[in-house]
C-alpha cells in the first residue's frame, strides 16, 4: 500500500515551501514518512525572528533543500527514527550578534 501526492506549497511573506511526501509500507512492515522539501527565503533574518531568534541575521536571500524520513504517521513526527539530510545556501545577509544557542545552532548548519 502506498499513499503518495503531487507537491504542495505554502507562502507567507518572503518565505515560500514546495513540497513532496510519501508515506508507504510494504510487505506488512511499518509505514515510513519520506518527504523532500525546498524553502526559497527572501529575509532569512526574518524567518529565524519567527522562530524565536531575533537579531541573529540581517536580511539573507536563500535556498534549503531538505529530504527528511521517518518511523510512521505523517502528521507525527518520531524523532528517534527521524533522518534526512540539508543543503543551505545564503547570500546577501550579515550575521548579527546572536546568542550562544543560536550561534550553536547556525554553526551545524
Amino acid at each position: 500500500m502506498s499513499t503518495s501526492r503531487t507537491g504542495r506549497r505554502w507562502r507567507h511573506g518572503q518565505v515560500q515551501l514546495s513540497a513532496k511526501g510519501r508515506w508507504a509500507g510494504e510487505g506488512g512492515r511499518a509505514k515510513r514518512t519520506a518527504l523532500d522539501f525546498q524553502l526559497q527565503l527572501q529575509d532569512s533574518g526574518a524567518l529565524l525572528a519567527r522562530m524565536g531568534m531575533p537579531d541573529t541575521l540581517s536580511g539573507g536571500n536563500g535556498l534549503v533543500l531538505g529530504k527528511l524520513e521517518w518511523q510512521g504517521s505523517p502528521l507525527g513526527v518520531d524523532a528517534a527514527s527521524l533522518s534526512g539530510s540539508l543543503d543551505v545556501a545564503l547570500d546577501k545577509g550579515q550575521f548579527l550578534k546572536a546568542d550562544p544557542g543560536a550561534a550553536r545552532f547556525l554553526s551545524v548548519l
